[in-house]
């Protein structure tokens, strides 16, 4: 069984980032940046209220699932071998 890739190198099918460890890093970075004050400030002020710890939280379980539709085989065929797939690709971006 392939491992779901997040991010992948059009040359080279090895060269994958996996969708599991993309999604972690940006998840982490955003529950870094949302402890700026700028950043909070902002959020708070389109949310209407104070961000809870548990509502970061939340979000950030929100963030981590962003890409949850490269799941799709046709989406994640993309970055195999041809032979791999017989129907079209899917994607979010033209070829």
């Amino acid at each position: 069984m392939r491992q779901a890739w997040g991010k992948t190198g059009r040359e080279n099918e090895e060269d994958i980032h996996p969708l599991v460890h993309h999604c972690m890093d940006v998840a982490a970075v955003f529950a870094r940046v949302v402890e700026l004050p700028v950043i909070r400030d902002r959020l708070e002020t389109a949310a209407g209220m104070p961000l809870t710890d548990l509502t970061r939280q939340r979000f950030t379980v929100l963030v981590f699932l962003h890409d949850v539709g490269k799941l799709r085989p046709d989406f994640q065929a993309k970055g195999w071998p041809p032979e791999l797939w017989r129907g079209p690709p899917c994607g979010h971006l033209k070829d």
